[in-house]
């Protein structure tokens, strides 16, 4: 009898640890794409990269080493998707959301969604990188 007991927990005990270790986390896999002149780090979602056509769509985060103030609120870290058009080399956002914390951790102090209006994509700025490292030609 203990011997079917036992073999019956450790069925279990193996299909527990099976199951956990297939989980896989939900977070994003952000990846460093620059450091900026003021130490704010650009990352993007490589998970979430869309091309359609001419046009790629990524979620980026800001991670700032301390609080900037931009439009009169303090915020560390921002996660925005932006769309990018490779052929006419414009830009838009398509959602902005400012975090009090790191990694887009913390409070949210603003929020924002709905697609921005193009832009010029200008030259030496992080549209540009972006642009350069997702439109292939």
């Amino acid at each position: 009898m203990l011997s079917k007991q036992f073999s019956l927990t450790m069925t279990w005990f193996i299909f527990i640890v099976l199951l956990v270790l297939s989980v896989r986390p939900a977070y994003a896999e952000w990846l460093i794409v620059s450091i900026m002149e003021d130490g704010t780090t650009v990352y993007i979602d490589s998970e979430t990269l869309r091309h359609q056509g001419n046009v790629v769509t990524m979620w980026v985060l800001f991670d700032s080493p301390g609080m900037k103030v931009m439009d009169g609120i303090s915020s560390r870290s921002m996660r925005a998707q932006f769309e990018i058009d490779c052929v006419q080399e414009l830009y838009r956002s398509l959602a902005v959301t400012r975090f009090s914390g790191n990694m887009a951790t913390g409070k949210v102090v603003s929020n924002a969604a709905g697609k921005g209006k193009w832009a010029p994509v200008a030259p030496k700025t992080v549209a540009k990188m972006l642009m350069n490292s997702q439109c292939k030609e």
